[in-house]
C-alpha cells in the first residue's frame, strides 16, 4: 500500500495540474513517488510544474480516490476471525488481461485510474 502521493503544481499560478504531457500523450498527474513526479517535470511541456505532496483534499481535486470508494473496487467477501469484513478487495480496472489475475488492494490504497462512487460517476 502506498503511504504517500504526489501531484504537480504550476509554479507560476500555484494551481494543481490535473493532466500532464509525456511524449505525445496526456496522463493524470498523480504519482506514487516524488522521483516519478520530478521525472514528469523534465519534459519540455511541463517545465513550469513542480511536485507537491498530497493531502486528502488534493487527491480528490486531481481526480483520484481511495480504492474503498472506487467503482472498480470490489470488497473481498471473506469474514475475518474477529467477525469483521476484510479490508481488501479486487480492482477490476487493474485486472491483468493476459493472465486474468485480479490485483488485490487495500481499501486505503489509491491509483490514478480511480472513479469515485462519491461523485456519482
Amino acid at each position: 500500500m502506498r503511504n504517500e502521493l504526489w501531484l504537480l503544481r504550476n509554479r507560476k499560478t500555484g494551481e494543481l495540474v490535473l493532466e500532464y504531457w509525456a511524449s505525445s500523450q496526456k496522463h493524470k498527474a498523480i504519482f506514487a513517488t516524488e522521483q516519478n513526479a520530478m521525472k514528469a517535470c523534465q519534459w519540455k511541456h511541463n517545465q513550469d510544474f513542480e511536485p507537491v505532496k498530497v493531502t486528502a483534499v488534493s487527491l480528490y481535486a486531481a481526480g483520484g480516490c481511495y480504492c474503498g470508494e472506487c467503482t472498480y473496487w470490489n470488497r473481498d467477501k471473506e469474514i475475518l476471525p474477529d467477525g469483521k469484513p476484510a479490508d481488501w478487495g479486487y480492482c477490476e480496472k487493474l485486472l491483468d488481461a493476459d493472465s486474468e489475475q485480479e490485483i488485490i488492494t487495500s481499501e486505503l490504497a489509491f491509483c490514478r485510474f480511480g472513479d469515485t462512487k462519491r461523485c456519482g460517476k
